[in-house]
């Protein structure tokens, strides 16, 4: 029985979504819709490895709201956009993150402010608790930077056509 195009993606708009256990441990990213002009947020259950949500917009409310809608969230990964390539060769720095201990973090930081690594430094002090949280925690936020590539591709597959909407139900209901 042949179907048309519109029927297809109207179908595939009205679907709902398939209720997932509540999320524990979750890791926000940013990607782009449209790079340098419009981006989005991608939601994703770091236990499960699977994309639970797609928002509109990078900006913090948003994430804030669907936060406060899911009580069960007990840690957060997140995105830092600064790159810290240089940071990642410096031994003491790999050492300190190998030894799951944070009593060696201010020393370090102390240390490395005053070199050329000054600008990273502070960018580490500006958000200490979550550094320290990265150093104890077994929770990384790559498994959300794999989902924004399958995500990617399954935008660019839709070559650009459709929306926002069609793209969120074919990133949740994906196999």
């Amino acid at each position: 029985m042949p179907v048309s195009c519109d029927t297809v993606l109207r179908l595939i708009r009205r679907r709902g979504t398939v209720p997932s256990p509540p999320p524990r441990v979750v890791g926000i990213d940013d990607w782009a819709w449209r790079r340098g002009r419009s981006y989005n947020t991608i939601v994703c259950d770091l236990e499960q490895r699977r994309v639970i949500d797609l928002l509109p917009g990078r900006s913090s409310a948003p994430v804030r709201d669907w936060l406060a809608a899911q009580p069960s969230v007990t840690v957060v990964g997140r995105d830092r956009s600064r790159p810290y390539a240089e940071a990642a060769h410096i031994r003491a720095f790999a050492d300190l993150l190998r030894q799951n201990d944070t009593t060696g973090l201010t020393p370090w930081l102390e240390v490395a402010a005053a070199t050329d690594l000054g600008g990273f430094v502070t960018g580490l002090w500006q958000d200490e608790p979550a550094v320290r949280a990265a150093i104890v925690e077994p929770w990384s936020n790559g498994p959300v930077e794999g989902q924004v590539n399958r995500l990617k591709l399954i935008k660019r597959s839709m070559c650009g056509r459709a929306g926002f909407d069609l793209l969120h139900q074919r990133v949740l209901h994906a196999a």
